[in-house]
């Protein structure tokens, strides 16, 4: 059974190397849960001097990746994945869409949902790639958000990172998986170690109950508190699945609150 592959394609194979290799990263490699891999789009160039890029036509500013040189890339991928079926490829790209807690779900549960699934990252720099690519090749252009950064490294990992945490048995546990913020359409609950009592300020007394149900009760509380706190958007999306009744009459007031104030 071969496993999942995440291959980033990058001017800098060695930085995203070293972030790959790092903390969690590395432990589900370690482990044998998946591969991922940073490839030098420069092998792919004929010139002397390993070029990719070129001006674009129409006099536009800056520089863009050939297709040549990224059509070399995938076939490269398509040849390890051994059927387009099995190769999803992504492109960093200010047009994107938004990485969210959903895209990552669905992207974690593509990548193990069959044997040898592969997904390709492409790092975008300078001005872009030829939109040739993009047509041929591309099946999901994602972005951080509405900001513009050097290029396509950082984004790519944040999406590998917040992808391979998802996968089964990476974290050790998966109900922290489902307890992050935003798994569930809300931001988490806050949490406390020790001491029990920092400078007076002590830990709230559910926690320190033992009572199972009440902890539960607790943190379901403060993790809608703490979203209609920061993220008053997210309450007046939720639908209130997932929740215990007493829960969803505490969202529908939350929500006419948040009425009251437009």
């Amino acid at each position: 059974m071969s496993l999942p592959v995440i291959d980033v394609l990058t001017l800098f194979p060695d930085v995203v190397r070293t972030v790959l290799d790092a903390s969690i990263l590395r432990r589900a490699q370690v482990q044998g849960q998946l591969e991922l891999a940073a490839t030098d789009l420069r092998s792919f160039s004929t010139t002397n001097y390993r070029s990719i890029d070129d001006t674009p036509f129409g006099g536009a500013q800056g520089m863009l990746f050939t297709a040549p040189v990224l059509e070399a890339a995938l076939q490269e991928q398509l040849k390890k994945a051994g059927d387009r079926k099995k190769l999803k490829v992504l492109y960093t790209s200010p047009r994107g869409i938004r990485l969210e807690q959903p895209v990552f779900q669905a992207l974690a549960e593509w990548l193990v949902a069959d044997s040898g699934n592969r997904m390709t990252v492409v790092c975008g720099r300078y001005e872009g790639v030829d939109e040739r690519f993009v047509e041929r090749w591309v099946d999901l252009e994602f972005s951080l958000g509405d900001f513009i950064l050097t290029g396509g490294e950082i984004p790519s990992l944040a999406l590998v990172d917040g992808i391979v945490r998802l996968l089964p048995g990476v974290l050790g546990n998966e109900k922290s998986a489902r307890e992050d913020s935003f798994s569930n359409g809300l931001l988490e609950y806050p949490q406390y170690t020790k001491p029990r009592d920092f400078e007076g300020r002590p830990v709230p007394a559910e926690l320190l109950s033992g009572n199972h149900a009440e902890i539960e009760r607790w943190k379901i509380r403060q993790s809608l508190l703490t979203t209609f706190a920061f993220r008053p958007d997210l309450i007046r999306a939720h639908q209130g699945g997932g929740l215990p009744d007493w829960a969803r009459d505490l969202l529908e007031e939350l929500k006419r609150r948040l009425d009251l104030r437009t």
